[in-house]
């Protein structure tokens, strides 16, 4: 329906048309990405290396509203931790597109602070599984120890 949408509209741009259309399916991986002042690394470069360059944290913006009736919304803001996986680079035809794929940590469980102020990030609690990507100009890089 949104697709016909976009292509019956004389006045829906080039990009969005394309982005309607969809990506190649041959799909780029790189093992590395250079954005923002960070080096990225995949999880499985980090492990063959000193360095570690695979962890992002990515905060998110959201309005929350007391009822479907509520105007006045108050805007919260919670972080997303997650290791690299895998670094894709998607073809539009005219433009690429380059996204992560992260394993996140879910914040309910598997985030807190402790008594210093130091966030703590267990690894193993793992969520969001079927949301696994974002766009690579959003993420800070974080270091686990």
């Amino acid at each position: 329906m949104f697709r016909k949408t976009i292509f019956a509209n004389d006045n829906a741009s080039k990009t969005l048309r394309l982005l309607v259309v969809g990506p190649n399916l041959n799909v780029h991986t790189w093992k590395g990405y250079d954005i923002n002042n960070y080096s990225f690394y995949t999880k499985s470069q980090d492990d063959k290396s000193t360095m570690q360059n695979s962890g992002v944290i990515v905060d998110a913006h959201l309005d929350h509203f007391s009822s479907e009736l509520d105007n006045n919304s108050i805007r919260a803001s919670m972080p997303y931790f997650g290791v690299i996986q895998e670094i894709w680079e998607l073809y539009y035809g005219e433009f690429r597109v380059h996204v992560f794929k992260c394993q996140w940590v879910n914040g309910n469980v598997g985030v807190h602070q402790d008594k210093m102020g130091f966030t703590l990030v267990d690894l193993e609690r793992v969520c969001y599984k079927d949301e696994p990507f974002f766009m690579v100009a959003q993420p800070r890089q974080v270091f686990y120890v």
